[in-house]
């Protein structure tokens, strides 16, 4: 509630510098009439709602909780003045159906549901749904910080993402980390995919959200590997444009990645975080930390498990392979954080291959570091 009311005092602050830099007047706040005792009884009851999420606790939901605000929202989206609480209260009850049971959460998302429920409290309170009298504006309207070239087609390539195979087809351009397609034609087929459209409505309440959630499922999956994580990571960057949720899935791609004691996904994880660093060097003015820290952390997992894999017959040329380049096609980056060259030449004295394939991987390392001349 700290952080909604210091949002409000953030928003009025701006709304003023606002209204000074356009010259225009503060329309009077006369609120409008409420919408009766029906409004009243349906914006205490999704406050009972609320206040019963807080005495389970998020560990404490399950599905009865949850299940108990859908009479509530859809008594409350059919009246015009409460479909925007309506609408928050939806979306946050089906993210926490899809989290439900709260008991078997590896991690639960504190932060983001507090602000949620923050959000939906004050927006249920007495007078909350009090708006000022509509007037009539004059001037040219220029959306703020809207990227209109990207939108016109960010809706359709999330619901490629989404939605079944054939749902939305790009007949022409395609989506790349770092490029921007000059021209899209697409062949929409939603009118054969209704049940999975509807069924799409009801994960969320915009198709942003139902592929955050989705994504997040993914990366946290207790099946995941550091790979799967990373290709969250770049969906989350290529179609959401999220820093702050790249960051968080990054973060645990690095804890994956620590905890792995197999070296199979090794060639998905080079090239989706050679990916990951082009993108950032050519679109970004610095580094984020997760990714540095996971090139730091990985250079020296990657020395750890070197020997192993070199004798390990369940482990590939392909895989010895990948661990190579990503030991010396990081290495710059990660010497410049700290790590040690030392620790790679150790691995590679410590390594035996027996396989002629791996012995020629070896002498081409060797050579690379200069322990072996041409």
């Amino acid at each position: 509630m700290r952080r909604s009311a210091l949002l409000g005092s953030v928003h009025d602050a701006l709304t003023a510098r606002l209204r000074e830099a356009t010259g225009r007047a503060r329309f009077a706040e006369t609120g409008l009439t409420p919408g009766g005792q029906r409004t009243v009884n349906l914006l205490a009851a999704a406050r009972s709602w609320l206040v019963d999420l807080a005495r389970a606790g998020w560990r404490g939901i399950d599905h009865d909780v949850v299940s108990a605000s859908a009479q509530v929202v859809s008594a409350m989206l059919p009246d015009p003045s409460l479909r925007r609480p309506a609408a928050l209260l939806d979306g946050f009850a089906a993210e926490l159906a899809a989290s439900c049971p709260g008991a078997t959460l590896e991690r639960v998302p504190v932060r983001r549901w507090a602000d949620l429920w923050s959000r939906a409290m004050l927006l249920t309170l007495p007078g909350a749904a009090d708006a000022p009298a509509a007037g009539t504006v004059t001037g040219r309207l220029l959306p703020l910080g809207v990227d209109a070239h990207e939108h016109a087609t960010a809706v359709q390539w999330i619901l490629r993402r989404l939605m079944p195979h054939g749902a939305a087809r790009p007949i022409m351009g395609e989506r790349k980390l770092g490029e921007r397609p000059i021209q899209e034609s697409w062949d929409l087929a939603l009118g054969t995919h209704q049940r999975s459209l509807i069924e799409l409505g009801y994960e969320g309440v915009s198709v942003e959200q139902v592929l955050e959630q989705r994504l997040r499922r993914t990366a946290y999956d207790s099946r995941a590997t550091a790979a799967t994580v990373l290709g969250a990571v770049e969906d989350t960057v290529l179609y959401l444009r999220g820093h702050r949720l790249a960051g968080e899935l990054g973060t645990h791609a690095l804890k994956v990645l620590s905890a792995e004691r197999s070296v199979d996904g090794a060639p998905e994880v080079l090239r989706r975080v050679r990916r990951l660093l082009a993108y950032y060097r050519t679109g970004e003015p610095v580094l984020p930390p997760w990714i540095e820290s996971f090139v730091k952390a990985g250079y020296a997992h990657y020395c750890t498990l070197l020997p192993t894999a070199f004798t390990d017959d369940d482990a590939g040329v392909r895989q010895v392979a990948a661990m190579l380049g990503f030991l010396f096609g990081m290495e710059s980056l990660a010497l410049s954080l700290g790590c040690d060259r030392t620790q790679l030449e150790l691995a590679l004295a410590q390594s035996r291959p027996r396989d002629p394939a791996k012995t020629a991987l070896l002498w081409a390392a060797r050579t690379h570091l200069g322990q072996l001349t041409r």
